[in-house]
């Protein structure tokens, strides 16, 4: 009887949060202020990792995003570490993305955030983006790789012209998608940082 009323609590409790998050946390937040804060919390920061997991923590309590992480540049080589990780499962600790990825070509190319959303009406029908070079993103793959790190965003964020760091973000609890503003917020908290 006491093991039914456990699982009836546990089952009761996970539909009351994902409820809550899905229809109370709709309403749209101040980005001014959002900012604002972020900016205030940034310039108290002494370390590295510090200031990602405040990003990070930031991001995901008041955009109330399910999960986030940063991918960093090892110096100036090719490669790409996951340093910093918050709802994500233990897998990803692991993770390291290179240069000629197709997430990372395009996010190094175009300078600016992308969405699955976005990348999906891309494939869906609208004729290959080309970047400045003229260079055709394969979309698909970047929607794969979107998709095996479960990220719903993805933003860069820039030393110069050099990529550094990509922001990846999971889907939002209140199922909302990505909105243009939400994009352009986190891309400028992210060269902030």
């Amino acid at each position: 009887c006491v093991l039914l009323t456990m699982l009836l609590f546990a089952r009761t409790n996970k539909l009351l949060v994902h409820f809550t998050d899905r229809f109370l946390f709709q309403r749209k937040y101040d980005y001014h202020k959002l900012l604002k804060d972020a900016s205030r919390g940034m310039s108290n920061i002494e370390s590295l990792e510090h200031l990602l997991g405040l990003v990070v923590h930031f991001i995901t309590m008041k955009m109330r995003v399910k999960n986030a992480a940063v991918l960093m540049r090892e110096g100036n080589s090719d490669q790409f570490h996951l340093v910093y990780q918050r709802g994500y499962e233990k897998k990803h600790l692991m993770l390291t993305l290179y240069s000629n990825d197709p997430l990372i070509h395009y996010l190094e190319s175009h300078k600016e955030s992308v969405d699955v959303e976005r990348v999906k009406e891309q494939i869906e029908g609208r004729p290959p983006k080309r970047g400045k070079d003229m260079t055709v993103y394969d979309f698909e793959a970047i929607r794969e790789r979107m998709n095996q790190l479960q990220t719903s965003c993805c933003v860069p964020s820039f030393l110069g012209r050099e990529l550094r760091n990509i922001l990846l973000l999971g889907e939002k609890k209140s199922g909302e998608y990505y909105s243009t503003e939400d994009l352009n917020l986190l891309y400028t908290l992210a060269q902030e940082s």
